[in-house]
């Protein structure tokens, strides 16, 4: 099983004594830990997702729907290590299936989106504040997601259980699921899970895509997530080639879009638009940026001068001339 790297759990405060002494052989049976391919927690093993407490490990990779049936009592904690870099999960050979079917709306009034109904306890120290901030129950969309609406699959639910587990560890609303597929058996190699990590490590980069194409990138060790060999590839895989798709909780933002298009990834699915990132309350709105970056330079916010400098092509001329690792 991969393991993150570093996440303590010795003392996880899900247990209690007596439970421990009363799985104290089982849980001997991982004494250097496990990673929950759920929720992405170590635990050695002592997080309520340990196969003692009834979670099987294989559920989630051979396509259970990962409810609480699959994973009984399983919902994300509020346990948060201090931790940027993760290791992949393996994933164990499953059929890729993607994309999901087809959103089919009925008739316009008639369509209901699903809804898990989900309503998360006030915990703002105004609370009164809450009742101008109700659960919002479907997606905020316009003409712009027209022919691209898919159903969800255990990925997309994976992405934006990621971004509820941001929330409880302090980071913004946010998380992100990049998988490896094999070209020629359309096989899963392995998936990284991440979230976003601004507030805590005071990086106003560190979003969640930005996070997993990064470690994706260092795992593999290859710049293209398009087109991975065989040869290149720090990481073992069967075929000759593979290729990463992306799972976003949320549209992302202009930064991680380009980060995606950089990676070389053709692949992305999103759930939340950016209409719901908008929203009073949530108040991310990428707006203003999408309308920046239309305008000529000497109408954006930010004050910009192009500068005529004798040494500006210095560094373009060293690469043309260089041998080097093209990207």
């Amino acid at each position: 099983m991969a393991k993150l790297s570093p996440r303590p759990y010795k003392n996880c405060h899900h247990v209690t004594h007596e439970f421990y002494q009363n799985h104290l052989e089982s849980l001997n049976l991982h004494p250097e830990g496990i990673v929950c391919p759920y929720c992405g927690h170590e635990y050695e093993p002592c997080h309520n997702c340990c196969p003692c407490c009834g979670l099987n490990l294989d559920e989630f990779m051979a396509g259970a729907d990962c409810d609480d049936h699959s994973m009984p009592g399983h919902k994300p904690k509020n346990t948060c290590p201090d931790y940027l870099k993760t290791e992949p999960f393996p994933g164990k050979g499953q059929k890729y299936k993607a994309p999901p079917p087809p959103l089919i709306k009925p008739k316009y009034g008639e369509y209901i989106q699903p809804w898990n109904g989900y309503v998360p306890e006030c915990t703002r120290k105004d609370k009164a504040v809450c009742k101008y901030l109700p659960a919002q129950t479907s997606n905020i969309k316009t003409t712009i997601y027209d022919g691209i609406e898919v159903q969800t699959n255990k990925w997309m639910t994976l992405a934006c259980e990621e971004a509820v587990k941001s929330v409880q560890c302090g980071g913004g609303p946010f998380g992100g699921v990049i998988v490896q597929i094999d070209d020629e058996t359309n096989e899963v190699i392995r998936y990284w899970v991440q979230h976003n990590h601004v507030p805590q490590e005071n990086d106003p980069t560190a979003h969640a895509e930005m996070s997993v194409v990064r470690d994706a990138c260092r795992s593999l060790g290859v710049l293209n997530l398009g087109r991975i060999t065989k040869e290149e590839s720090r990481l073992p895989q069967k075929g000759l080639t593979s290729h990463c798709e992306i799972y976003s909780a949320a549209e992302p933002c202009p930064m991680c879009y380009s980060a995606i298009y950089w990676a070389r990834i053709p692949v992305l699915y999103f759930a939340a638009t950016r209409y719901d990132a908008a929203q009073q309350g949530v108040d991310f709105s990428d707006q203003p940026l999408y309308d920046d970056i239309c305008l000529p330079y000497r109408e954006r916010k930010i004050k910009t001068y192009q500068c005529t400098t004798d040494n500006s092509l210095d560094a373009f001329n060293l690469w043309k001339r260089s041998e080097k690792r093209q990207y």
